[in-house]
């Protein structure tokens, strides 16, 4: 094994890449998927009677597994297409349609946790001269402790986000 030069570790510090962890988009997406299959199921029940209703569902099983199979690879898919950069110079979102949101460690007036179909995420607001949107992080990326050690590491002393971080 090799052992990292000084300039090799400030280098990998400079710039973090966080993701995702795709089991909290698939839960979310596991959770969208039944009830989907809820409201197909009750409509069933509605429109026809209960044995013709019942007779249909053995058909629709295939396609509701394979529904889930779909679900693993777009979380998959969705985890990675949408990284969350770490820098001297703020946090970068890209969405999974591409378009990138940047908020600088100064622009950052507030951090408010909040919590969405079961996932945990930070509201991060810019102050009004900035014109910019707040940032939604999620806080179940794949490695957490490198996540909050790179935003201690770069985000300025007294920073919302830091002070969010260490008051967990």
């Amino acid at each position: 094994m090799r052992k990292q030069t000084d300039t090799q570790k400030q280098t990998e510090r400079a710039s973090q890449v966080f993701y995702t962890a795709p089991a909290t988009v698939a839960r979310v997406l596991c959770l969208l998927l039944f009830l989907l299959m809820a409201a197909v199921y009750a409509s069933m029940f509605f429109l026809m009677p209960a044995t013709e209703a019942l007779a249909l569902l053995p058909p629709l099983f295939p396609l509701f597994a394979w529904g889930i199979l779909g679900e693993v690879a777009l979380a998959f898919l969705v985890s990675r297409l949408s990284p969350i950069h770490i820098d001297s110079s703020g946090i970068t979102l890209t969405t999974v349609w591409g378009a990138k949101q940047i908020l600088r460690w100064d622009e950052i007036q507030s951090a408010t946790p909040g919590k969405c179909l079961f996932v945990s995420y930070l509201k991060v607001s810019p102050s009004p001269e900035s014109r910019r949107t707040p940032l939604i992080i999620p806080m179940t990326v794949t490695r957490p402790s490198a996540f909050a050690d790179s935003i201690r590491h770069h985000a300025p002393q007294g920073n919302p986000v830091q002070r969010f971080l260490d008051s967990k």
